[in-house]
């Protein structure tokens, strides 16, 4: 009889110790699946607001070319548009509307920054301005600029849209060309 009590007890025994281990293991399973459907959503996350950057970071590109050829205003937002557009009138008034025609645009580097609904965008780059309808004939003419750009960038009626907009000359290319030659 105590051998058939020991045999019980024993049996009991691994029955609990196998009924712990499976709970375990369920739970385990699924605390893994609950991790996994987190990670899912975090990558598919992350690849949107990838796809969402490049897409900011190429507009960009094309938005920096439009602007030195004069046709940025194509980018901006509905409210920036009137305020450049009143900014334009008063300095036409100044000048006779001749652009410097430019040359060699290269650009350095872009970066996009996610702040809220918007993005904010800094670029280096430089260009080489030839002078109005090319005048410069001389190649060593060309001014060489090196440019920053700070872009606000809005979604507006489904596309991003420019809302703020500075610009400002890094250093002018005879003060790099300078400091590189005295090392």
């Amino acid at each position: 009889m105590q051998r058939l009590d020991l045999r019980i007890i024993l049996l009991g025994m691994a029955v609990l110790i196998l009924a712990i281990i499976s709970f375990n293991l369920y739970m385990s399973s699924s605390e893994t699946k609950e991790e996994n459907e987190e990670l899912k959503e975090e990558v598919e996350r992350l690849r949107s607001v990838q796809s969402m950057e490049q897409a900011i970071y190429t507009r960009t590109e094309d938005f920096l070319r439009a602007t030195l050829e004069g046709g940025s205003i194509d980018f901006f937002s509905n409210a920036f548009r009137k305020e450049t557009e009143q900014q334009l009138k008063e300095s036409e008034d100044l000048h006779d509307g001749s652009r410097s025609q430019m040359e060699n645009f290269e650009i350095f580097n872009i970066s996009v920054r996610q702040e809220n609904e918007a993005y904010q965008v800094y670029a280096i780059y430089k260009v080489n301005l030839t002078g109005i309808d090319g005048e410069f004939e001389n190649p060593g003419q060309q001014p060489l600029l090196y440019l920053t750009s700070r872009i606000k960038w809005i979604e507006e009626e489904g596309e991003w849209r420019v809302d703020a907009h500075e610009l400002e000359t890094l250093a002018s290319g005879e003060e790099v060309e300078e400091a590189i030659s005295n090392g």
